[in-house]
């Protein structure tokens, strides 16, 4: 099979909305520790065509076989926990996102490296077809029919992608929010204290009209011949109020 001219890209992305590319002048990319990165890679030719990624990994340095490294893709299987790769076996280009990571040594930027193979859509024996492999045993047994349909593996890569930390909380930010809080509580402790003093005010008040109203009452029966005596009297308060209006 022929696979006519190949031609393999490799772009990083602003969004996971994929419309807009970073460009070969805005690197080194600077990126948040644990911010999503997007990729995308394809492959274009004559022929109908679908690319596969066999080996994805990052590494301080701009060459592919430089240490250290971190493996994101090994033999088309995902090694990486953030890792989302949707593969579609029937386009010429894919996409992947995983999160912003660092090296520990104080490397503080790395390349991303991609393994690339590109393949004829419809051939059920192809190695992009294949996806995951554990180990090398299935290359092995299907290697005369892969060779039919599988194009040599193309490495690319794309960086350096610059890691930052993400921004501290400042300390006049702490204070000024310290502060605001502590307003709003010694606020809302005056306010309790007003109320509550309130409420003591009007308990008083209302037991000096209990008092006055009582000695009232037990005035008047005292000046009429038939009055039951005062320890059988039930009083309401509301009659209470009735009896002084009258006075």
């Amino acid at each position: 099979m022929e696979f006519g001219d190949l031609t393999f890209t490799f772009d990083v992305y602003k969004t996971s909305s994929y419309s807009t590319a970073y460009t070969n002048d805005e690197f080194p990319v600077e990126v948040t520790l644990n911010d999503y990165m997007y990729f995308e890679y394809s492959v274009e030719s004559t022929a109908d065509l679908v690319v596969f990624a066999l080996t994805v990994k990052a590494t301080p340095e701009a060459s592919f076989y430089s240490s250290p490294h971190y493996s994101l893709v090994e033999n088309g299987c995902p090694s990486d926990t953030t890792l989302e790769h949707d593969y579609d076996g029937s386009r010429n280009y894919q996409r992947l996102e995983f999160r912003a990571f660092r090296f520990f040594n104080n490397y503080d930027s790395y390349y991303i490296h991609l393994e690339l193979l590109a393949c004829h859509v419809n051939s059920l024996n192809s190695r992009c077809n294949q996806g995951c492999l554990r180990g090398s045993s299935g290359r092995k047994r299907r290697e005369v029919e892969e060779e039919m349909s599988t194009s040599d593996s193309y490495v690319i890569k794309r960086g350096p992608l610059l890691i930052k930390e993400k921004p501290k909380e400042s300390a006049d930010t702490g204070k000024q929010s310290a502060a605001v809080i502590g307003g709003a509580a010694a606020a809302g402790g005056l306010a309790l204290v007003a109320i509550i003093a309130l409420a003591v005010l009007f308990v008083k008040y209302r037991i000096a009209r209990l008092l006055l109203n009582r000695n009232k009452i037990g005035d008047l029966y005292a000046t009429q011949d038939e009055q039951m005596s005062r320890e059988n009297a039930y009083i309401q308060e509301d009659d209470m109020i009735e009896n002084t209006d009258e006075m």
